[in-house]
C-alpha cells in the first residue's frame, strides 16, 4: 500500500498489505497450477493450508501454513500433498522453481528414472571407496576379536611360571 505521507494508521496498513501478499502469492499459486496441469494434467493443483488446521487430523505430508501441490488421486485413493517449503522448512511462496524441483524427481520421466538407478546401484564407482573402508573396518574387528579369542589364562608367563619383567622395571612385575 502507497502511503508517502504516513498518515494511514498502522492497523490498517497491515490489513491491506496482508490483502496485497495473499492477491500476490494466490495468482503466484494460479501460475505454477497451470504449468503443473500442462505437464501432468488437469489433476494437479496447488492449494494453500490454513495455519489453524490441527495437524493430528490433516492428510500425510500436510504442513499447516504452507503452500502445497496436490495431485487429486482416483476416488478410493486419497490426495496425495507435497509440501512447498523452504530448504530449511520454512514458508515458501509457489514459484516456477517449483516446478523444476518436481520434474527432477519425477520417476515416471525415462531420464529421471536412469539417473536414480544410476545413483542407487550396489556396483557405482562412485561408492566404492566407501565400501572399501566398510571393509577393512570389518577386517580389523574380525582380527582383534580373532587375537582376543586366541589369548589364554597365564600368557605372558616364563615356562617356570614367574611372570615376565617388562622394560618399565619393577612397575611390570
Amino acid at each position: 500500500m502507497q502511503d508517502p505521507l504516513g498518515i494511514v494508521p498502522a492497523d490498517i496498513r497491515a490489513k491491506y498489505e496482508k490483502a496485497e501478499w495473499v492477491q500476490g502469492a494466490t495468482h503466484a499459486g494460479r501460475a505454477l497450477e497451470r504449468e503443473l496441469k500442462a505437464l501432468y494434467g488437469p489433476r494437479m493443483e496447488v492449494v494453500l493450508v490454513k495455519p489453524s488446521i490441527d495437524p493430528e487430523h490433516a492428510p500425510a505430508n500436510v504442513i499447516p501454513g504452507r503452500w502445497h501441490v496436490r495431485r487429486n488421486n482416483d476416488p478410493p485413493a486419497v490426495p496425495t500433498y507435497i509440501p512447498i517449503t523452504a530448504p530449511d522448512g520454512g514458508y515458501r511462496d509457489p514459484d516456477s522453481g517449483v516446478t523444476a524441483e518436481l520434474v527432477n524427481v519425477d520417476l515416471t520421466r525415462p531420464e529421471v528414472r536412469q539417473r536414480f538407478m544410476d545413483h542407487s546401484r550396489t556396483d557405482s564407482p562412485h561408492l566404492q571407496a566407501e565400501r572399501n573402508l566398510r571393509k577393512e573396518q570389518r577386517q580389523d574387528v574380525l582380527k582383534s576379536d580373532f587375537k582376543a579369542a586366541k589369548r589364554v589364562r597365564g600368557e605372558g608367563r616364563r615356562s617356570d611360571g614367574t611372570r615376565k619383567r617388562s622394560h618399565w622395571g619393577k612397575l611390570g612385575t
